[in-house]
Parts: C-alpha cells; sequence; structure tokens
C-alpha cells in the first residue's frame, strides 16, 4: 500500500485559502455589520496564522523570499485591506448614505479581492517556474 500526496496548493496552503474566502465572504455582509465583518475577519486571521505556524514549521527557516512568506504577505494585506474597507464604509454608513456604502464596499471589496486573487495566481506561477 503506497500513500499518494495530495498536491502543495490545496494540502499545504489551506488555511491560506480558508482565509482568504472567509475575507471575501465579508463583503457580501451589509456595511452596518461592523461587529460581524471584524469577527469573520478575526476568525480568517486565526486560520492564516495557523497555516503559516505550521508551513514555517514544517519548512523551517529560509533566507530567501520564498512563496511562503509571499503568500502570507498576500493574505495578511487582504485581512486589512477587508478591516479598512470594513471601518470606512460602516463611517460612511453611519453618517446617513448606508446604499452608497453598501455599494462602494462591494466595489472596492471586489476590486480587492480579485488583485489580491491575480497577484496570489502570479507568485505561485512564479515560484512553479
Amino acid at each position: 500500500m503506497t500513500r499518494t500526496r495530495s498536491p502543495v496548493a490545496v494540502d499545504d496552503f489551506l488555511g491560506f485559502a480558508f482565509a482568504f474566502l472567509i475575507t471575501s465572504l465579508t463583503f457580501f455582509v451589509p456595511c452596518t455589520e461592523l461587529g460581524l465583518r471584524v469577527g469573520m475577519t478575526t476568525g480568517s486571521l486565526f486560520a492564516a496564522v495557523i497555516n503559516l505556524n505550521r508551513l514555517h514549521d514544517a519548512a523551517g527557516f529560509r533566507p530567501e523570499f520564498a512563496l511562503v512568506d509571499r503568500l502570507a504577505f498576500l493574505i495578511f494585506g487582504a485581512l486589512v485591506g477587508s478591516l479598512v474597507i470594513a471601518i470606512f464604509t460602516n463611517r460612511i454608513a453611519k453618517r446617513g448614505d448606508e446604499a452608497w456604502a453598501n455599494r462602494l464596499d462591494t466595489r472596492l471589496g471586489a476590486a480587492m479581492m480579485v488583485t489580491v486573487l491575480g497577484l496570489i495566481l502570479l507568485s505561485v506561477q512564479v515560484a512553479m517556474t
């Protein structure tokens, strides 16, 4: 009996994938629900930190800026960006323009997540060559 290893992108970076997915889902929550959005982002932060610690323990220290470090930088950047967007649009909604705040939240969130996803795919492609 032999054991087959699952692909690296699926197995080793599963916590990053869940963190990215949960962060993406925060933009479906109305911008007035700041507590829920911060809670979802905090949950995705824990998934990313646990995955990062597991990868650093498995791979050990490397002096070069490797794929794990690039992906961690992008994921944590997406987390911080989603928090900034959530706080910014919540403040706009509290001033009385909730419809515009929701539209802005959706557009900024989609633009940020598509950009981060493109950068993640580019980083993985560069690492595989």
